[in-house]
C-alpha cells in the first residue's frame, strides 16, 4: 500500500476523502494538529506517511477551535481514523466530543490523560505516568546535587500547600483541572521516589506567588511544578537560569527543564498499521523509557546518562512500590495524603 498525505494550505485544492470511491478499501486518517506539538508538522507526517499504507489528510487547528475543525471533518469524512494531536494535556472535551460521535473512531495524543475513562470509540496515547514522573524527579535530584543546593521548589496551583521541614503537612491531593487523577497521583508518587532516590538529602520548599516575590532570586534553582506553571514562575526560572520540572503540560519556551513528552509521529506507527489492517482497537497506550519524558537545555552528559538508564530500566508499578517503601518513614508519612 502507498500513503498519500495531503497537507491543508490556503489556495490548495485537496481531494475530498468523503467522496473518494476506490475500487478496494484504502485505510485513511484525518490528522488534526492542534497548535504546535513538538515533532509534529505536515512535512514530517508526509514523509513518514509515504513509507507505509495510508491515505491521510493533515489539518491544522488552533487550540481554541479544534472542536469546530474536528466537527467539520467528522461531518465531511466517514470510515476514517481521526487522529488528534495536542501540544499538552488531552483536554476533557476530547472525551465528550468522541462520546457525541459514537460512529466515528478517534485517537488522541498528548502529555496527560483527562479525567475519567475514554469512550468506547477512542484510543489514546500518552507518556507512562510512572516513567515520566520518576525520571523527572531523578533528573531534578541530579541537577540540584550538581548545583550544590539542598532545596528543591514544589509548586501546585490548587491548593496552596503548607510545608514543614521540607515536606507538606496535611495537604490535599492536587486538583489540577481536567487531568486524570490516577495518572497525576502516579506521576507525583514516582517523581518523589525519583527525587529522593537520586538525592536523599533534598529538602522541598513550597513555591507560591508570594514566595516568588516577582524576583528570580526568591525561587530555588530547581522547581517541580505539579500544575501547569504560571507565567511568573516560567519568567523567574528563565531569569535565574534554573530548571523547571513540569508534571502537567510542557516546559515553557525559553526555560530549561523536563516534562511529559508529546508522542512523536513514529510512536503512532503501530496504531496506524493496526488501522490499515483493520485491527485497531480502543484503549490507552502509554510510552515508557526515554519516550516518556521531554528534556530541554540540560547538560549533555546528564542527558546521555539519563537516556541510557531510562532505556535499561523497566519502571513497573511493583518496582515503584518497592522504591517508595525504601524511603524514610518520615518522608512517606509526610506525603501520605497525596500518595498513600
Amino acid at each position: 500500500m502507498t500513503w498519500v498525505v495531503i497537507a491543508v494550505c490556503t489556495g490548495c485544492g485537496v481531494p475530498d476523502l468523503a467522496h473518494m470511491r476506490p475500487t478496494a478499501w484504502k485505510p485513511a486518517a484525518e490528522v488534526v494538529l492542534v497548535g504546535t506539538a513538538a515533532g509534529w508538522n505536515a512535512d514530517t507526517v508526509t514523509r513518514l506517511a509515504a513509507q507505509d499504507g495510508m491515505v491521510a489528510r493533515v489539518v491544522p487547528a488552533a487550540p481554541a477551535s479544534w472542536q469546530a475543525v474536528l466537527g467539520r471533518e467528522v461531518m465531511r469524512a466517514s470510515g476514517v481514523l481521526f487522529l488528534v494531536v495536542f501540544p499538552g494535556p488531552v483536554p476533557q472535551d476530547a472525551w465528550r466530543f468522541a462520546a457525541a460521535h459514537p460512529a466515528s473512531r478517534f485517537e488522541f495524543c498528548g502529555t496527560n490523560l483527562p479525567g475519567g475513562s475514554p469512550p468506547a470509540n477512542v484510543r489514546a496515547m500518552v507518556p507512562d505516568a510512572a516513567a515520566a514522573g520518576y525520571w523527572a524527579g531523578w533528573l531534578a535530584g541530579q541537577l540540584a546535587a550538581g548545583r550544590k543546593t539542598l532545596s528543591v521548589g514544589w509548586y501546585d496551583a490548587l491548593p496552596s500547600n503548607r510545608f514543614a521541614s521540607g515536606n507538606p503537612v496535611q495537604t490535599s491531593f492536587p486538583r489540577t483541572a481536567g487531568v486524570n487523577r490516577a495518572w497525576l497521583r502516579t506521576a507525583v508518587r514516582a517523581a518523589l521516589v525519583g527525587l529522593y532516590t537520586s538525592y536523599p538529602a533534598v529538602s522541598l520548599t513550597e513555591v507560591t506567588t508570594a514566595s516568588a516575590g516577582g524576583t528570580a532570586a526568591s525561587v530555588p534553582d530547581v522547581v517541580v511544578s505539579v500544575s501547569p506553571p504560571p507565567a511568573w514562575l516560567a519568567t523567574a526560572m528563565a531569569q535565574r537560569q534554573g530548571v523547571l520540572v513540569v508534571l502537567t503540560g510542557v516546559t515553557p519556551v525559553g526555560v530549561a527543564g523536563m516534562s511529559p513528552r508529546v508522542p512523536a509521529p513514529q510512536d503512532l506507527s503501530a496504531d496506524l498499521t493496526a488501522w490499515a489492517q483493520r485491527a485497531w482497537h480502543p484503549g490507552v497506550t502509554t510510552l515508557g523509557g526515554p519516550r516518556a519524558l521531554s528534556v530541554t537545555a540540560l547538560p549533555a552528559t546528564l542527558t546521555a546518562t539519563w537516556r541510557i538508564a531510562a532505556a535499561g530500566t523497566a519502571l513497573t508499578p511493583a518496582l515503584v512500590d518497592r522504591l517508595w517503601a525504601s524511603l524514610p518513614d518520615v518522608v512517606r508519612a509526610a506525603w501520605s495524603v497525596w500518595v498513600p
